[in-house]
């Protein structure tokens, strides 16, 4: 709350949260004094405006000195307090409202920018089209309205099955009967007989060939045939239900990988809530190390989310074809048991084993993205093998390469499906009635191979599988490299 002068009569412990300025600091003090915000013409003229009677609602928009883009919503007011004109302030951060509505503009600009195009691509094809059949060669008759052919020409007589069952003294009825057995007939050719109706099919004359057939009347008397070879334009139908059907997969891929994002990002949001609710059920009683150690996994947690953004991002520049792999030395016993560690977090039941060297098993890689590799076969294992998983974990070096295998007693894969276990969207027939996408194995399969690796697996229904990845070993140049 200020007064006419602008000197701050009133700051809550709200405003000292968002601006960082306590109340015994801000009051007495004049409001530009308090922070850069107020001290924006603008907001001057609102707050000014707000002693004087008049409300006003603004939207600020700043970076922070971390670098983060954050919107303020200030809404000011008039009020009158002991006959004294005054104003009060109330000020939000909408940044998170803000930023999706700048998404979501941004979206509409896109889709809107992809509608005209692809209206465009729709309009050049629809008149490459009708250039096509306006330049086919046509067959043309005329007759009168009794049926009798005054006229045909070449592409008329030449048209099957018109050379194969009509002689010269064809007539319109024998013309309408020779195209009676082509699909997309009915009875009306078979009975067609004066005065004739305007009829309009299209038909299949012979194997991918196509013809319209059209009959008009003209001044009530003479009766026009026109018979077009329409196979280009069936083709082209055809063509764009094929691209209709690779769009629809598309989309279904797009949802796909969305629902298989939403499925890795719950792993750390169920430790920050986990975390938060044990800080909350225990309150006071926790100990400085106990608080420590939960504070720690919740900052653990943050750090997993911001680092699965970037795997996403990853993912989206694997299918474009644009990642990068940014390689380093790493040791894979510590980065596979700090991936178990975090998924004890939500399957506190699996029960996961190690087979490891006591040595550091370095090996020259990209983290983060052989992260989701582990991820997605440990998630995996622990997810095919019931309500008590036991999964093992086995690494181990072999000549120049470091291998890492997951197995676990679950439910198997069938035999005659394991070549088919890699393709994206594929799911095994024993896993019907488990939530998946049927994305995870292909895209870590992707990524091995990116790094000139495979998964190999062995699998027996109803008896468990065996996941097993190779790496190459770090040397001495790579690391240096690396560091």
């Amino acid at each position: 709350m200020f007064d006419n002068q602008l000197r701050c009569l009133l700051w809550n412990h709200s405003m000292e949260g968002l601006l960082n300025v306590k109340p015994d600091q801000a009051i007495g003090q004049r409001m530009e004094n308090l922070d850069r915000l107020f001290s924006r013409p603008e907001i001057v003229d609102a707050l000014t405006r707000a002693t004087e009677g008049a409300s006003s609602i603004l939207e600020h928009e700043t970076v922070t000195s971390e670098g983060h883009e954050r919107c303020l919503e200030i809404n000011s007011f008039p009020i009158f307090m002991a006959e004294r004109k005054l104003g009060i302030a109330f000020i939000r951060d909408v940044t998170e409202q803000w930023l999706a509505r700048k998404q979501a503009e941004r979206q509409n600009f896109d889709l809107q920018i992809k509608v005209l195009q692809r209206t465009a691509a729709l309009r050049q094809a629809e008149r490459r089209l009708i250039a096509a059949i306006n330049s086919a060669s046509e067959g043309f008759a005329a007759f009168d309205w009794t049926g009798k052919l005054l006229f045909a020409n070449e592409q008329i007589w030449a048209a099957a099955p018109v050379s194969l069952w009509c002689s010269e003294d064809m007539s319109l009825h024998v013309f309408l009967r020779c195209f009676a057995m082509c699909e997309g007939a009915d009875l009306r050719l078979v009975k067609a007989q004066a005065p004739f109706e305007e009829i309009e099919y299209d038909l299949l004359v012979k194997k991918d060939t196509w013809h319209r057939l059209s009959l008009t009347k003209a001044d009530g008397a003479t009766i026009f045939v026109r018979l077009t070879d329409i196979s280009g334009y069936k083709q082209a139908a055809k063509a764009l239900e094929s691209a209709l059907e690779r769009e629809r997969e598309t989309t279904n891929a797009y949802r796909s990988f969305v629902s298989m994002v939403s499925h890795q990002f719950r792993t750390p949001l169920a430790i920050l809530d986990s975390s938060a609710q044990r800080i909350l059920r225990r309150g006071s009683a926790l100990t400085q190390d106990e608080l420590a150690t939960r504070v720690q996994k919740i900052r653990n947690a943050g750090t997993r989310l911001t680092r699965l953004v970037d795997s996403v991002l990853n993912a989206a520049k694997l299918d474009a074809g644009t990642i990068e792999l940014n390689p380093a030395s790493y040791d894979l016993t510590h980065l596979v048991m700090d991936i178990c560690e975090r998924q004890r977090e939500v399957s506190s039941q699996a029960d996961i084993r190690f087979d490891v060297p006591d040595n550091p098993v370095h090996v020259y890689c990209d983290g983060m993205l052989i992260e989701q590799v582990v991820v997605n076969l440990l998630s995996n294992a622990i997810k095919y093998s019931g309500t008590s998983p036991v999964v093992e974990i086995k690494i181990w070096m072999d000549g120049s390469r470091a291998y890492c295998s997951v197995r676990v007693w679950g439910i198997g894969i069938p035999a005659n499906e394991l070549p088919k276990i890699f393709e994206r969207f594929y799911r095994a027939s024993t896993a019907s009635g488990i939530a998946g996408t049927g994305i995870g194995l292909n895209l870590a399969q992707r990524i091995m191979h990116l790094h000139g690796g495979e998964i190999h697996v062995e699998s027996y229904e109803a008896a468990g599988s065996l996941f097993t990845f190779d790496l190459p070993i770090a040397n001495a140049d790579q690391a240096q490299q690396a560091a």
